[in-house]
């Protein structure tokens, strides 16, 4: 991933990253701070994530992924 500024972060719209041909979901929060990085668990979703995502954005640049084969 590039890192970019995001000036409008639209929470209902699903992200895809791919990698290495592999389609990878995600979402994302902040624009300024240290970058996070939240990985769910097995069995689970960056969803899991959702109600984090703009509290944590206020102070640092997060990025909810997906494990290849779930979300």
């Amino acid at each position: 991933m590039q890192s970019s500024s995001i000036d409008s972060i639209d929470h209902n719209v699903e992200k895809i990253w791919t990698w290495r041909g592999f389609s990878i979901s995600y979402q994302c929060s902040g624009v300024r701070g240290p970058a996070v990085i939240l990985v769910h668990g097995f069995g689970a979703s960056w969803g899991h994530w959702r109600k984090n995502l703009p509290f944590l954005g206020e102070t640092c640049r997060c990025y909810a992924i997906d494990l290849i084969g779930f979300g």
